[in-house]
């Protein structure tokens, strides 16, 4: 147990063991994943944004990991639901894992290597197949429990080498870890050689080796056959060049041979469309690509919050006082109305006003009125009911044909008008009037999420750090009151809202383009007609456009500083991208405010309405030139 807020462990999916990692992890993060054995033998693409749990699912199939569920679940019930899901997935049988994970994480430097011109390529591929040769020999020894490299002479690998390839037909885990470094030594200093390429540069890999070597190879330990299926695990795609990119993913769509490949990057909304090479077909070449986030806005709602909430309760079960402990039930869910009742009296009583002098004229709403005030419920529930009538009658007034007084309106005809989307931002808008809270609670705090692993544990710790402080001075708190969660997400929000001029190089230009686009979905969301109900939290471009700012198409470099804006908005999370949305027989990229930003701004947290933008308005925001909205509705 630990008298640290639990939720500040950060980057756990990186933490020092691979016990700690199994106890934090939540088991409903697989249920992304569908499939069986055919997960095991072909191409996988994660795409999310940084946070999302890609490089967490990629360390749960490397040996130590699946290991430590088998053991665990044996002992602890906790931790049998993960194990079940992975024995479903193929990936454990009878508490022992069947697949050898094998991660391979780049990193930046690899772009260092397109600065050797035409050697690049060949650096690129033995570098590669080299880190693919040691990352084995690591799984290998992990798997039986050894350790690297002291127990390297148990392991042996054969497999009868293609054309050209260099790796060693039959070799012992020492000799291969020789051959590995030799070749990763040697690409590092082929990038200080000023002369021609060396006799070893010239004969480095015409293919990616490794691919081939580890889909055929037969490996044993201590003179045993290893029946695990080999898994590469390739983490953080996004930090190689576009041009090693498109090579390697190129290589690993035309792999025809029985190896799992899972592919973790960030998710590029504004980058050239080069995750697989022309030609290549989901299903015959990859098996799917997973947006982790699409996945979990896509599914039930309550999905997205059970899987956060799983997150949460075993982090609170490490705290001191909490074991056993759930977080969501440590957070009011009903607002105590008692302390607004004047300022909801006083809105009410404005909203009927206006409705009045409104309908002056004619009796058509009469019936609306007179149901409303009826109504008995509790404040806020009257200055909702108020707000929707409002919204309603100004609607129904700015409609192109006029109508007679005795065109009456019923009171069914109120009930059918009323949506909930319309309800919704009326509740918004006596919030953001009133005081109210309206951002607290379970359900709010997993929309706040953004469908992010890490955005979640953010705010949710800074929740808990509240709840361990009544905790602390005994305080008889059973709950965090709505007030206080709204002042805390408020200011977090306020907090990611000033980071972000420091996250960019183009900071202040980024921070101009997000006002711009904020007021605008301000503007559009609180209109009296409340056209796009529940409110506008986007902006959509057309894929064409999209293709124009991605160099595409001719004519790009004109808007290459929104392209820059963008993806750095993208990069840092701060629009979540929906790619090719069809709409009205056209397909648009949509970018959403990061749910965290709509707090900041009093925006709704639904994905409901946005707006269609031309570049050239786009283009204006980042200098904070005013630009009138198009009339067309999109939801």
């Amino acid at each position: 147990m630990t008298s640290r807020n639990p939720f500040r462990i950060r980057s756990f999916q990186r933490a020092s063991g691979d016990d700690q990692f199994v106890r934090l992890f939540a088991s409903s993060a697989l249920d992304v994943v569908e499939g069986g054995a055919e997960l095991w033998e072909t191409l996988q693409y994660l795409r999310s944004a940084p946070g999302g749990g890609k490089t967490s699912l990629l360390r749960l199939i490397t040996p130590g990991p699946l290991r430590k569920v088998g053991v665990l679940a044996a002992r602890d019930a906790r931790f049998r639901k993960t194990s079940e899901r992975l024995q479903a997935l193929g990936a454990l049988k009878d508490g022992r894992p069947t697949v050898l994970g094998i991660i391979l994480s780049f990193s930046h430097d690899y772009r260092d290597l397109d600065d050797l011109g035409p050697r690049a390529p060949r650096v690129f591929r033995a570098l590669f197949t080299a880190r693919v040769v040691l990352a084995t020999l690591r799984a290998l020894l992990e798997m039986g429990g050894k350790n690297f490299p002291d127990d390297l002479s148990s392991i042996r690998a054969t497999w009868t080498p293609s054309d050209g390839a260099t790796i060693p037909a039959d070799a012992t885990g020492d000799s291969l870890r020789a051959w590995a470094s030799e070749i990763e030594d040697s690409a590092y200093e082929v990038l200080d050689e000023l002369g021609p390429p060396s006799e070893q540069t010239a004969r480095s890999m015409i293919g990616f080796d490794g691919l081939h070597w580890l889909a055929s190879a037969q490996f044993e330990d201590d003179g045993v056959g290893i029946d695990t299926q080999p898994v590469l695990l390739l983490d953080e795609l996004q930090e190689l060049s576009i041009r090693q990119r498109e090579a390697l993913n190129e290589a690993l769509t035309a792999l025809r041979k029985p190896l799992g490949i899972w592919v973790a990057e960030r998710l590029q909304a504004l980058q050239p469309n080069d995750l697989l090479a022309v030609g290549v077909r989901e299903g015959r070449d990859y098996q799917r690509e997973i947006r982790l986030e699409e996945r979990w806005r896509g599914a039930a709602g309550s999905s997205l919050q059970r899987f956060l909430g799983e997150i949460a309760d075993l982090r609170v079960d490490q705290a001191d006082g909490f074991q056993g402990r759930s977080f969501f039930p440590l957070l009011a869910s009903e607002r105590r109305l008692d302390k607004w009742a004047e300022a909801l009296k006083a809105d009410s009583d404005a909203s009927e006003a206006s409705i009045v002098a409104l309908a002056s004229e004619s009796n058509r709403y009469d019936e609306w009125i007179k149901s409303t005030r009826s109504l008995d419920a509790d404040p806020l529930a009257r200055s909702v009911a108020w707000r929707t009538l409002q919204i309603l009658i100004h609607r129904d007034l700015a409609r192109e044909q006029s109508s007679f007084d005795f065109d009456a309106l019923q009171q069914s005809e109120l009930e059918g008008r009323a949506t909930n989307a319309i309800q919704s931002i009326a509740e918004l808008a006596v919030c953001k009037d009133t005081g109210v809270p309206y951002y607290f609670g379970p359900e709010r705090l997993a929309q706040l999420s953004s469908a992010n692993v890490d955005q979640f544990i953010e705010l949710a710790g800074d929740l808990f750090e509240e709840v361990m402080s009544a905790h602390l001075l005994r305080r008889n708190e059973q709950e965090l009151s709505a007030e206080r969660q709204q002042e805390i997400l408020i200011e977090a929000a306020r907090r990611k809202w000033k980071e972000i001029p420091r996250g960019s190089v183009r900071g202040h230009a980024v921070l101009r383009f997000l006002e711009s686009m904020a007021q605008m979905c301000s503007a559009e969301t609180y209109r009296e007609t409340a056209p796009y109900a529940p409110g506008v939290t986007g902006i959509g471009i057309m894929m064409e456009d999209r293709d124009l700012l991605v160099g595409e198409r001719n004519g790009g470099a004109a808007f290459s500083d929104l392209t820059e804006v963008l993806s750095s908005c993208v990069a840092l999370n701060i629009l979540e991208p929906w790619l090719d949305r069809p709409n009205k027989g056209q397909r648009w990229l949509v970018l959403y405010f990061n749910r965290l930003l709509c707090v900041h701004h009093r925006l709704p947290l639904g994905y409901g309405g946005w707006r269609p933008q031309k570049l050239p308005i786009l283009k204006n925001w980042i200098t904070g030139a005013p630009s009138s909205p198009k009339e067309e509705s999109f939801v």
